[in-house]
């Protein structure tokens, strides 16, 4: 692993698997920036991250899955350049 100091945001940083993935990073030296709506941060600030982690609920309903959370977030958040990627966990997408 790099010794590089990366910029790593968390969205949902105060729920079970974002505050997991804060505390696993908290033990690193890279920079964090991290939003929660229930009163940690702002998505202003995630924008600085050169990657994301995006921990919000996704319930399963009759229809699927509720992805309206993500796509929430997703809209306040900026593209940085061209290269703009987006990856997931395939199993909550069937």
């Amino acid at each position: 692993m790099s010794n590089k100091i990366m910029k790593i945001g968390i969205i949902g940083s105060l729920g079970m698997v974002g505050s997991t993935l804060k505390r696993y990073f908290q033990k690193t030296k890279n920079d964090l920036f991290l939003y929660d709506i229930a009163g940690e941060g702002s998505l202003e600030e995630v924008n600085w991250a050169d990657y994301i982690y995006i921990a919000v609920p996704t319930p399963t309903t009759e229809e699927g899955c509720d992805i309206s959370a993500i796509n929430e977030v997703l809209g306040g958040l900026r593209e940085k350049d061209s290269n703009y990627q987006i990856h997931r966990n395939p199993r909550h997408y069937r």
